[in-house]
């Protein structure tokens, strides 16, 4: 039995293990991530390209792991305000 026709496929979900792409669905710019998590943005694009090595672990990986969990969770108005105050420079709460 084939699919039906006309229906739209659904959105690809990244890679658990691929930060970047994780926060780039999210329409989260790196610094504005480095801001809520109190890191530096080059901490930020550090993190992503270590947590795609094999076996890979750190503190900083695990940390941002667990906010983008947390973001991807929130409602449109939970975000926008998580967003908002990293925009701002404040850390997310």
């Amino acid at each position: 039995m084939t699919a039906p026709t006309g229906f739209p496929k659904p959105p690809m979900l990244p890679n658990p293990k691929d930060l970047c792409a994780r926060r780039t669905a999210l329409k989260i710019h790196h610094t504005v991530m480095a801001n809520g998590l109190g890191l530096s943005p080059t901490d930020i694009l550090s993190i992503e390209a270590a947590a795609l090595v094999v076996g890979h672990e750190s503190e900083k990986a695990d940390f941002y792991t667990y906010w983008l969990d947390r973001l991807e969770r929130l409602t449109k108005e939970q975000f926008d305000k998580q967003i908002a105050r990293a925009g701002a420079g404040r850390r997310f709460i």
